[in-house]
């Protein structure tokens, strides 16, 4: 079953990657989470966790989970293949803009109480088929993980909830650096912008994205180079520059730290090209 990275149910404590910026290449999440207070930060988006909400995670996309109380924090997961989660989408009924929506950002979804259990039982399911390992296990998997997903994509066709960020401080804060991401930033320019102290505004992005700026900054910039490196043919160094890397050997270092290997093997081995000759 190589397109299941990995599946738990009700898993309880510490995350190791919760309060950390971080990013996994060609996988797609489904996480339901049964503890509340805290945050779930999805690219540029952040959104409270709440007890049994249901979050979709496209791994490119720089995200993590920040809850208030790390080793009481309850979750189910399925992390998918990427490309497996395409085909899952192209079963169901939302419609193209919704699965392109859902596939390129994912989304937050607070269910009922009855949707939220009904959504349990589902990721029950699956972990035991998923822990039986037979050879009916996958078509059992795929059964309830597409239940699972019509159950997220009826609330999606109602209304998807976005995040009221304009009434709140750090919502301006990430307005402000992910529009200007591709740009020179310092902790200066950001503080003064949003009219805060740099001692403030330190405290306050940590405490409420779970990392510091200057970590959410580099590795939002690092998912924009991702990208690049996988959809064109741009040099290294134009890619580090256009994502506002001034300079070259600094973004190698720092993504060969996040990766574990240099942006050309990345490249060699995730890019358009490469998959095409492996087919």
């Amino acid at each position: 079953m190589d397109v299941f990275e990995e599946i738990q149910y009700h898993q309880i404590g510490s995350d190791p990657l919760s309060g950390k910026c971080y990013t996994h290449n060609d996988t797609y999440e489904i996480l339901q989470v049964f503890s509340d207070g805290g945050t779930v930060l999805l690219n540029d988006n952040i959104y409270p966790l709440t007890r049994g909400s249901i979050y979709l995670i496209r791994g490119m996309l720089v995200h993590g989970t920040n809850p208030a109380i790390p080793e009481s924090y309850c979750r189910n997961k399925v992390i998918l293949k990427y490309s497996y989660i395409k085909h899952l989408f192209s079963l169901t009924e939302l419609d193209a803009e919704g699965q392109e929506t859902l596939e390129s950002e994912g989304g937050y979804f607070p269910l009922t109480d009855e949707e939220s259990k009904e959504a349990d039982r589902l990721f029950f399911e699956i972990y035991e088929s998923y822990l039986e390992n037979s050879s009916y296990a996958k078509t059992e998997i795929t059964g309830n993980l597409l239940q699972l997903l019509f159950l997220v994509f009826s609330f999606v066709k109602k209304k998807q909830p976005q995040p009221d960020l304009s009434s709140s401080r750090i919502g301006g804060i990430l307005q402000y650096i992910n529009e200007r991401l591709t740009e020179e930033l310092s902790l200066d320019q950001i503080a003064a912008a949003v009219g805060i102290s740099k001692y403030y505004l330190c405290r306050l992005f940590r405490t409420k994205v779970g990392m510091t700026v200057l970590e959410y900054i580099a590795h939002r910039r690092l998912s924009l180079a991702k990208e690049k490196l996988i959809m064109t043919e741009l040099s290294v160094a134009q890619i580090a520059f256009s994502v506002g890397f001034c300079n070259t050997s600094h973004f190698c270092r720092l993504f060969k730290q996040q990766e574990g290997m240099s942006p050309n093997t990345f490249r060699g081995k995730y890019s358009l090209k490469a998959m095409r000759k492996r087919n």
